[in-house]
């Protein structure tokens, strides 16, 4: 490309000066221009609506300025700076059909979605046809769509709510000269001061009938620009492309790049972060990416093609929608498999312009100049789409089945990538910036890994704040979010308060967050909107939903966003804290999948995932349509299984760790445990797990472990040897283990473990960690986790064990026996599992009491009762106390239960206290109530151990678990169907028996006794009457009885007594009976398999209970709490306890530091299991899914059709070469058959010459050069005959190659021009020499292009032409004559170049000749008679030139007649003489001229032998040789060889006899001619 911008030019007889001289005037936005909006109003002949929408538009000519276009189109029509610019070409004549419907309508939908996540512009050609109508459907469509979708939100139900939508820009820019009202489109006033009032135009669409090559503006396109192309080839319109594209890519400004930014993404930053924006701002000055699509396309969008790959802009071919596309996709696949000279020639070539004449079968059928233009754009497209590391074309098979047109935006992404220059992270942070933007805007993370941040091989980019908020704020771009995560970004830094605020303001979607959060959960109205902040409302949310008191600081976000300066320790918690509060901030927009990321980065990933998984259990009781508590019951389960998931791994690597992680407090929860969270959460499956189960099982049995011993086969059960030793004392030296130094409160102890199961190196890592930090003491305390029975047996086994745990193990068993016995029974009674069987005992007992004081007769044993009542008081105390450390101890645990039998119990012993043992002071004495009260009070205490004791059991748990599903769902369901059918049966057979009964209480009672206990017994006795019931044969006025007994007591007998009371025992006994057993069995069958899961998870609430609990039952808690008042009481009194307490403080100090050190250590560790996990689980669902089956089939089909390609390759290369030697051998073939042809004529003569084709014209290679003419068969020479593979050679010698007299004469170089001129209009910085010129010098100027001037003919006629002074008379008439006699007019192609009439040569351009068209010039056979050796031959005068033999003669030049080129030409070639013969002679003047050489006695014969076309090897496409033959025959003599020169000689003609080209023919057609005469 030159340096300097060359404008360009048409030529002067195609554009006139005033038309190509454009006034370049400065066009500011407070230019009165932008008053002046033009705008269509259409309507249509089938639509009845007469509501339109203005359109505005602007038509102008193809010269003006793209800097105003520009400006115009900013200022008037008011549209933001694009992200991108699609521009889409495609053929605006004899379209198709897309064939593909599906792809027809991906791509409908991958062009709306890019138009809806980005500010984009569409440019197309804007007529009503083809690809931009399809176009304007879809945008019809999504403005349908848009209007309809405000309440398709199914959150947002009563909800005003309407999304954020980009706006849809499709501009049409179209040619003035197809479309059909160009007449009422005036001109826009460029460069006027000026302007009209607006205007509007009103334009009908819909008719039927259209003028040819005439079409209707597309009505669905938003702005239309409309030029005016006066050139006659339309180019006009692909150099106004090319300047629009290269303006609109390179004139975006810092201010223009802000306006383009959208207002909601602009958020009320902190003072640094505003600092930051600003920055980023004024860096954000880039240029606005075009990118071309070609869709099907004509010869003009190839020229479209190359001007953008030219401009270096990238470029999307749509392979398989047909025409242009398809050819670029043909030449580029066969140029990257094979690109040598040879297979380009020989195939791709001759190939690629058979589909070219098949694909633009109308305008390339007899036209081999265009099918070679366009092929070879089509190559140079291919050859330029790739410059270094930089690729501007793009392919996308539509055809294939892995392309999915609806990811149009990634493809555009790609394109964008792989035109861009390789980054530096130094060079480029701008174009990271907008690359960024534009993938986020798109949502292709994929893109944003692979052409991103891979290409800085691992180095951590600096992500704009921006940036990362877009991403959390906008659906479906959660991607993003852990790719910035994953590339260093760190969320305390940018979450302040006033972005968490933003984030809840301005979220894409809000409608989950205001019809569920805050209207279904906290009762807000959101007609009137909300008087507390977002803040408050988050903190009122978050302690409902996840059952903890936990809030959000958001002012310590604030100070963690801006203070400097923290040390390792406090940016991880600030860290952790921030990502904790945006996590609840997902989960309350119901934004899974984004909290799923930030899960996947967490350093508490159980207790994150069980809140989710909690929070949305609770969303679900919120909503009452059945497919939405499906939706968040199944998150809540992903959620529940990411926490088990990571439990199980960690579990599988490092029990230790494990157990101590479930014990743990966490401060940043309110002090909760995670298992404590899991059953809040009701994560039944957490709980159940045998990590879990196991650590339950260790605080069950506390700091005791019951050894595993047999007395032969017996085996005593754990419930036996734990009641014998706390009973008895002795028996557990047997069967009990200490744990020496145990803490008796639960959440304490938690951090021991009971037992391993296995040891993994990771524990060994622990054990050995905590050596170096605690002492021998505390080392024997803290490590000694596992049994020792299991240590013993895995040594037995040579099992390995690292030292430190055996040394562990000794000092268990030496600290073990220093117990004393006081401390070993306190131990023991301590133990969860002593207490549950010491408190069953007494239990038991309390119930045999109770039983026995109820069954006393008569107002019972006072004595009793007061013990009962004081044992139950007790039993009081004792549940109030566990519920009040429950409430402050575990405020995760339910107390509606606690309370409601607390309260029962207060009720039971205020009615026993009064009824029973005050009733004498009282002076309330009802033996029966009181006893009724004692007998409801026992049934609830032995129901009670329903819920206490036996649900600890394994076998007794899940039983009672299924008992009470059945009770609470099924008997429930079935007595709500059951009474109504039981209340309108009693009602009915008490009303057909008897039918006279009064209402009194025994009706009541008797009806429901009937109707009730039909479940149990079958009440027949009152159908079989009554004795003594006398009947009633006689109704007076007086009576109303129904009956037919005087005695209402009677039962009525009869047909209808049968048919009510049959009826309801049959539905009774057989339908409701059987399906109250059929839903037990239902649901016995359903809670099966979770009934194990569901008594694991209550076991939790069972053994906190019991650890909770008092060592000594009731009635002895009284012990208890008397030695719990001295303990208070010496710590208030005693002052030496504070000194002990500070020693103990300060131990506890230093352990909480080594604790805190090693927390730190547990995040990374759960964090790298979170994220294991997490890529486990990506791994086993894309190995299992139906889809990673489809891409390993896919893989193995691509890899069967690369294989089958390539054999197709060498196959096809085999073809070539096979037809290239077929090819080959026709043409010698034909070449030997013309050399042993003996021609008896010239071309033109009559005889079978005339009928033949030039021979000499194809011979290669071209006289005075190495060019070889393009094959040809004689099949193929007349032009008549389609040959779509003939290439020709273009040449066309320069005039400095001419001999210096013949210079001025030599036709101008026509190929040349045109090529220069269509390289000039392509090329870019002639193209953009206006703008250049209007940037330096902003005044009104004229700016006029200089191209190639064009010579002009006048073909098939003479012409007159002025050459140095001398005025020269060209007769570009053809001799060759018709059949008629008057001369033939040959034709003219494409580029205004004669045809020749013979047919093709393999040569295009002039050659060698001077002039284009026929070159005249007149030949000489002379010849005389001699008689060497008695024998009469036949002699030619032939002259030397250039070492070949030749006759005399030359060209005619214009300024002589042809007869004086005759009589000069024999002058200086025969005679060697230099003199001038006269410039005009006659044929007369030339017979008498030759008259003077004849003998004394010798005769001259002058005769015209022959005029027309010759045979001539210089002859080409566009200009060959004509000429005219004198015969002159000198007979007796004549003078000639006395005065001829050297090197002319007289040859005897034969067959032997070799001239120049085709003139052997004419001596022997002169010969001929002699012999008949």
């Amino acid at each position: 490309m030159a340096a300097k911008s060359r404008p360009t030019q048409r030529s002067q007889k195609q554009t006139p000066p005033a038309e190509r001289a454009l006034s370049v005037r400065s066009f500011s936005r407070s230019s009165t221009a932008c008053h002046d909006l033009r705008t269509i109003r259409f309507s249509h002949l089938d639509e009845a609506t007469t509501e339109v929408q203005l359109k505005p538009y602007l038509r102008l000519p193809y010269q003006a300025s793209s800097s105003e276009v520009c400006e115009y189109v900013q200022c008037l029509w008011n549209l933001k700076t694009p992200s991108v610019i699609l521009s889409i070409f495609s053929a605006t004549h004899n379209v198709r059909r897309w064939k593909d419907q599906r792809q027809l309508e991906n791509f409908q939908q991958g062009l709306i979605k890019a138009a809806n996540t980005t500010h984009l512009w569409i440019l197309t050609n804007g007529i009503d046809r083809g690809i931009s109508s399809v176009i304007g459907e879809a945008v019809r469509e999504e403005k349908l769509r848009r209007t309809a979708s405000g309440s398709r939100n199914i959150y947002a139900q009563g909800l005003d709510w309407q999304p954020h939508w980009q706006q849809l820009t499709v501009i049409g820019v179209v040619e003035s000269n197809v479309l059909t009202d160009a007449g009422s489109l005036t001109q826009s006033p460029f460069g006027k001061e000026e302007y009209s009032a607006r205007e509007s135009v009103r334009i009908t669409n819909g008719r039927k009938q259209l003028p040819t090559n005439k079409y209707e503006l597309n009505s669905d396109h938003t702005h239309f620009i409309i030029v005016d192309d006066n050139t006659p080839d339309h180019s006009g319109m692909t150099e106004f492309k090319l300047r629009l594209h290269h303006k609109l890519s390179k004139a975006i400004t810092v201010s223009s790049a802000q306006d383009a930014m959208d207002d909601d993404q602009r958020s009320v930053p902190s003072d640094r972060e505003e600092t930051d924006s600003q920055s980023l701002h004024s860096a954000v000055s880039a240029t606005v990416p075009v990118v071309g699509i070609v869709v099907k396309g004509d010869a003009s969008v190839v020229d479209t093609v190359l001007v953008h790959l030219k401009l270096k802009l990238p470029v999307i071919v749509l392979s398989g929608t047909g025409d242009a596309a398809d050819l670029l996709t043909f030449a580029h696949q066969e140029l990257e498999e094979r690109s040598d000279e040879e297979y380009l020639d020989t195939y791709i070539k001759p190939e690629l312009s058979r589909r070219i004449s098949k694909a633009f079968l109308e305008t390339c059928r007899n036209n081999d100049v265009l099918r070679t233009r366009i092929r070879d754009r089509i190559l140079e497209c291919i050859e330029i789409s790739k410059q270094g590391s930089q690729t501007y074309m793009t392919f996308i098979d539509v055809k294939s089945a892995s392309c999915n047109l609806k990811d149009l935006p990634a493809y555009i992404i790609t394109a964008l990538f792989k035109a861009q220059i390789q980054m530096t992270f130094q060079l480029n942070s701008e174009q990271l910036h907008r690359n960024l933007q534009l993938t986020l805007d798109w949502n292709c993370p994929g893109m944003a890994k692979s052409e991103i941040f891979h290409r800085f091989n691992g180095a951590k980019l600096k992500i704009d704040n921006r940036l990362f908020e877009q991403a959390l704020r906008r659906k479906d771009c959660e991607e993003f979010v852990e790719i910035f995560l994953q590339n260093g970004f760190q969320i305390h830094k940018y979450l302040s308060h006033r972005k968490l605020e933003a984030l809840f303001a301005k979220a894409e979607d809000q409608s989950f967050f205001i019809t569920v959060c805050c209207g279904a959960i906290l009762g807000y109205s959101f007609d009137q909107g909300f008087s507390e902040s977002y803040r408050d409302i988050m903190n009122y949310l978050l302690p409902i939903l996840t059952g903890i008191k936990y809030t959000v600081d958001f002012y310590q976000l604030s100070n963690n966003a801006i203070a400097l300066g923290k040390v390792d320790g406090q940016s991880q918690e600030a860290e952790r804290k921030a990502r904790n509060a945006l996590i609840m901030w997902a989960v309350l927009f119901n934004r899974a999948k984004l909290a799923k990321i930030l899960w996947k980065q967490s350093d508490e990933p159980l207790v994150i995932a069980l809140l989710i998984h909690r929070m949305y259990r609770m969303y679900a009781r919120r909503f009452v349509e059945s497919h939405l508590v499906e939706d968040m019951k199944r998150i809540s389960n992903e959620f529940e299984n990411l926490a088990v998931g990571t439990l199980d791994l960690s579990w599988n690597e490092s029990p230790y760790r494990t157990y101590q992680t479930l014990s743990r407090l966490l401060p940043d929860w309110n002090n909760h445990s995670v298992v404590e969270i899991a059953y809040t959460s009701v994560a039944r499956r957490f709980i159940a797990h045998p990590c879990c189960q196991s650590w339950l099982t260790n605080i069950y049995f506390g700091d005791i472990e019951v050894q595993k011993l047999k007395f032969g086969p017996v085996l005593i059960p754990v419930s036996i040897k734990v009641w014998a030793s706390a009973f008895l004392f002795f028996p557990m030296y047997i069967w009990i283990n200490f744990k020496p130094k145990g803490n008796y409160n639960l959440k304490q102890s938690a951090y021991t473990v009971r037992r391993a199961p296995r040891l993994t190196h990771l524990d060994a890592t622990d054990y050995d960690s905590d050596e170096h930090h605690q002492d021998d003491d505390e080392a024997d305390c803290e490590d000694a986790d596992v049994s020792v029975d299991d240590l013993v047996e895995l040594q037995k086994k040579n099992t390995t064990l690292s030292e430190t745990l055996m040394k562990t193990v000794i000092s268990f068993k030496k600290s073990e026996m220093k117990l004393p016995f006081w401390r070993k029974m306190f131990v023991m009674w301590s133990a969860p599992v002593t207490k549950f069987w010491t408190f069953q005992t007494f239990y038991v007992m309390y119930l045999a009491l109770f039983s026995y004081a109820v069954i006393l007769p008569t107002c019972g044993d006072w004595i009793i009762d007061a013990v009962v009542w004081g044992w139950t008081l007790s039993i009081l105390l004792e549940i109030i106390r566990r519920t009040y450390l429950q409430w402050k101890l575990y405020q995760t645990l339910p107390l509606f239960s606690k309370l409601i039998e607390i309260t029962c119990i207060i009720v039971f012993l205020s009615a026993f206290l009064v009824l029973r043992l005050l009733h004498d002071q009282v002076g309330f004495y009802y033996p029966t109530i009181a006893k009724f009260v004692l007998c409801l009070g026992l049934l609830y205490f032995f129901f009670r151990m329903l819920t206490t004791y036996l649900p600890i059991s394994p076998n007794l748990g899940p039983m009672l678990v299924r008992i009470k599903r059945m009770v609470y769902v099924d008997f429930v369901d079935f007595m709500r169907m059951f009474l109504l059918f039981m209340i309108s049966g009693a009602v009915v057979m008490h009303a057909v028996i008897y039918p006279d009964y009064p209402i009194n209480n025994e009706m009541f009672r008797s009806a429901f006794h009937r109707a009730w206990f039909s479940l149990f017994i079958t009440p027949v006795s009152e159908l079989e009457g009554k004795a003594g019931c006398n009947k009633t044969y006689a109704l007076g006025e007086q009576r109303c009885e129904a009956g037919l007994y005087t005695d209402y007591t009677c039962p009525h007998v009869g047909v209808t007594t049968y048919t009510i009371v049959i009826f309801y025992l049959c539905v009774c006994k057989l339908i409701f009976v059987t399906l109250l057993f059929a839903l037990f069995s239902a649901t016995n069958t359903r809670i099966e398999p979770i009934a194990d899961l569901i008594w694991k998870y209550q076991r939790y609430r069972l053994v906190v209970d019991f650890s909770n609990r008092l060592r000594l039952p009731p009635p002895f808690t009284v012990i208890s709490y008397v030695v719990m008042a001295l303990q208070f009481l010496y710590r208030k009194l005693c002052c030496c306890c504070y000194r002990k307490k500070q020693l103990i403080s300060q131990h506890e100090s230093i352990a909480m530091k080594r604790r805190e050190k090693k927390v730190q250590q547990n995040y990374n560790y759960w964090k790298m299991c979170a994220r294991r996990y997490w890529l486990q689980q990506e791994t086993a669902v894309t190995s299992t899914t139906p889809g990673a089956m489809e891409m390993v089939s896919g893989a193995l089909m691509e890899e069967l059709a690369t294989s089958q390609r390539s054999n197709i390759n060498r196959v096809k290369d085999r073809l070539a070469a096979i037809e290239k030697a077929v090819f080959s051998s026709r043409v010698h073939l034909e070449e030997l058959r013309h050399l042993l042809t003996v021609q008896k004529g010239v071309a033109g003569v009559g005889g079978g010459f005339a009928s033949g084709v030039h021979v000499k014209s194809r011979q290669s290679p071209y006289p005075g050069s190495s060019i070889k003419r393009y094959p040809i068969l004689d099949n193929h020479v007349a032009w008549e005959v389609s040959y779509p593979f003939y290439d020709p050679v273009v040449y066309s010698q320069a005039c400095e190659y001419y001999p210096e007299g013949l210079t001025a004469f030599v036709d101008q170089d026509i190929v040349g021009v045109h090529e220069a001129r269509e390289k000039m209009s392509l090329e870019i910085d002639a193209v953009v020499a206006k703008e250049t010129a209007d940037a330096e010098d902003a005044t009104t100027q004229q700016v006029t292009v200089e191209l190639p001037k064009l010579q002009e003919f006048d073909w098939n006629s003479t012409e007159s032409v002025e050459v140095e002074g001398k005025t020269m008379v060209v007769d570009r008439q053809s001799w060759i004559l018709n059949t008629d006699g008057s001369r033939i007019q040959y034709e003219i192609d494409d580029l205004g170049l004669p045809r020749n009439p013979k047919g093709r040569t393999g040569v295009r351009g002039r050659g060698n000749l001077c002039f284009w068209g026929p070159n005249h010039r007149v030949d000489m056979v002379i010849t005389r008679w001699s008689k060497p050796e008695g024998r009469r031959l036949l002699e030619c005068l032939l002259v030397s030139d250039a070492g070949h033999l030749s006759l005399p003669g030359g060209f005619v030049q214009g300024f002589q007649s042809r007869y004086t080129v005759i009589n000069e030409k024999f002058l200086s070639k025969v005679l060697g003489e230099t003199r001038s013969a006269s410039l005009q002679s006659s044929q007369n003047d030339m017979i008498q001229f030759f008259r003077k050489f004849a003998g004394p006695n010798g005769k001259m014969q002058a005769k015209h032998l022959y005029t027309g076309y010759v045979d001539d090897p210089c002859n080409t496409d566009n200009a060959w040789v004509e000429t005219e033959v004198w015969h002159i025959h000198y007979d007796g003599g004549d003078t000639i060889d006395s005065l001829m020169k050297k090197g002319v000689e007289w040859k005897a003609i034969s067959a032997d006899l070799q001239v120049t080209g085709c003139q052997t023919a004419i001596i022997q057609h002169a010969e001929t001619q002699l012999k008949s005469n």
